[in-house]
């Protein structure tokens, strides 16, 4: 579970870092880049939610750590939910 929040977290840093670059400088090619990793994001996301269910229901993770992993997931998402408006911002202009 760890490992998969570090993931997310680096890829997280990774969409918001490349969105902002594109803001910065107004470059398209670096906002197409930021929404496809937005994408990737959504992918690995559901993949890590789905492990924490597996693990959830085999009893292998804690109940109370339940709430703080989805929360983290969640708030990592509306990070990467953000970058990606970002990223359109730019392609729009």
């Amino acid at each position: 579970a760890i490992e998969e929040l570090n993931q997310l977290f680096r890829h997280t840093q990774k969409t918001y870092g490349t969105a902002l670059r594109a803001l910065e400088t107004g470059d398209r090619a670096l906002a197409e880049k930021a929404c496809r990793l937005e994408d990737e994001f959504d992918c690995i996301y559901m993949d890590a939610r789905d492990a924490h269910f597996r693990r959830m229901e085999e009893g292998i993770c804690a109940p109370e750590a339940d709430f703080s992993f989805i929360e983290i997931l969640r708030n990592l998402e509306r990070i990467c939910d953000h970058s990606e408006n970002l990223a359109i911002s730019v392609l729009r202009n």
